[in-house]
C-alpha cells in the first residue's frame, strides 16, 4: 500500500513538471519570432499592405511601402500584429511578413491608455501644406464629406488617381479639407486614403484609355 501511494505521488509530480515545461516552451515559442512590443517597423510589401479590423478580418485600409508602424502586441498564431500607424494614429491588425523592424527606435513605447472615442473634433499635427496637390490612393470609392467625420454627409465619391488640392493644412479627426480638381467640390477626406504620389501610374505614351487614373496622370 505504501509503495502504491509513493508511486501515485511520484506520478502526479511528474505530470505537473511536464505540464510546466510544456507551458514554458509554448510561451517562449510564441514570442521567439516576433518583434518586441513598442518597436518601430516599416512596410516592406511591394504593393500596399492591407490593414484589418481583426486578424484575417475585414480590410479597413492599407499602407504604402516604407510607411512606419508601432508594434502593440506579440505576433499571433496567424502571423498578425496589432499595430498603430505612425502617420495617422490608426490602430488595427497587419500581417507580420510584410513588416520589417527598423534598426533604430526599438525601445519599448510607454503603455497605451485606452479611452473611449471622443465625439468632439480634435486637431492633429499635420504634414500637409496649403495648396499642395495630393492623390486618392484608395482602390475603392472614397467619400468627400461635408464635415471631418465618418458620420457626415457625402458630397461626392472620389476614385483612385483623382487629384485633390489641400485647402487647409489642419487635420481634424484624421480628416483634411481639400478641393477636388476635376469638379471644384470642397470637402473633407480621410487622410488614410490619400498620398503625395501614386504607385504604378500609367504614362501618357503607354496608356490610351480614358480612365480617371490616366486623366490624373495627364494633369501633372
Amino acid at each position: 500500500m505504501k509503495t502504491d501511494r509513493n508511486y501515485r505521488i511520484f506520478f502526479l509530480v511528474a505530470v505537473i513538471c511536464i505540464a510546466m515545461l510544456l507551458s514554458g516552451f509554448s510561451v517562449n515559442s510564441a514570442n521567439a519570432d516576433g518583434y518586441p512590443v513598442g518597436s518601430i517597423a516599416y512596410v516592406n510589401a511591394d504593393t500596399r499592405l492591407n490593414l484589418r479590423a481583426k486578424p484575417q478580418g475585414e480590410i479597413i485600409g492599407d499602407l504604402a511601402h516604407g510607411k512606419t508602424v508601432t508594434i502593440l502586441s506579440n505576433i499571433d498564431r496567424n502571423g498578425y500584429y496589432y499595430i498603430r500607424v505612425n502617420q495617422t494614429g490608426q490602430e488595427c491588425y497587419a500581417y507580420g511578413e510584410y513588416l520589417t523592424l527598423q534598426e533604430t527606435g526599438t525601445q519599448p513605447a510607454k503603455p497605451e491608455v485606452t479611452t473611449k472615442p471622443s465625439t468632439s473634433i480634435t486637431t492633429e499635427s499635420s504634414k500637409y501644406k496649403e495648396g499642395e496637390i495630393l492623390f486618392v490612393v484608395s482602390k475603392q470609392e472614397l467619400n468627400l464629406r461635408k464635415k471631418p467625420s465618418r458620420k457626415a454627409d457625402r458630397i461626392i465619391y472620389l476614385h483612385y488617381g483623382d487629384t485633390i488640392q489641400v485647402v487647409s493644412s489642419k487635420v481634424k479627426n484624421n480628416y483634411l479639407l481639400v478641393k477636388d480638381l476635376s469638379t471644384g467640390k470642397v470637402g473633407y477626406v480621410d487622410t488614410s486614403y490619400i498620398d503625395f504620389e501614386l504607385e504604378d501610374s500609367p504614362s501618357y505614351e503607354t496608356c490610351h484609355c480614358s480612365c480617371k487614373a490616366c486623366q490624373g496622370c495627364l494633369r501633372k
